[in-house]
């Protein structure tokens, strides 16, 4: 039997450490979520890795939203925010599509409206 790749396993140690953790809350913070989004991280690194190996530029097209795409909506956000925004709309639907509009609202659902402007 061929041996799980590195992506596999951190895929199943990201489980389960989600899978015992509380719901992520921003004003009380647990030490274990640096963990996951460190496994996130190394997840998503290696299947980006993998995905850039079959990438046919003749056939395929790539969109790239980036921190600097979710801070322009969100100002308001810190940059470990605004990758936690990024990797909630990476696992959306893909029928929704992500636009501006998306990204403000998954930034919304996971820390708020937008604060309103100084007058």
């Amino acid at each position: 039997m061929a041996e799980p790749s590195i992506a596999t396993a951190l895929r199943c140690a990201l489980a389960d450490l989600e899978a015992i953790m509380p719901e992520y809350d921003p004003e009380h913070e647990h030490s274990a979520w640096e963990t996951i989004t460190e496994l996130q991280t190394l997840v998503d690194s290696e299947e980006r890795l993998q995905a850039a190996d079959r990438y046919d530029p003749a056939t395929q097209i790539v969109i790239v939203w980036s921190v600097e795409d979710v801070l322009e909506v969100r100002p308001d956000l810190a940059e470990e925010q605004a990758i936690q925004v990024l990797r909630l709309v990476d696992k959306h639907h893909a029928s929704i599509g992500v636009n501006w509009v998306t990204l403000e609202s998954f930034a919304s659902e996971l820390f708020g409206e937008t604060p309103p402007e100084p007058e």
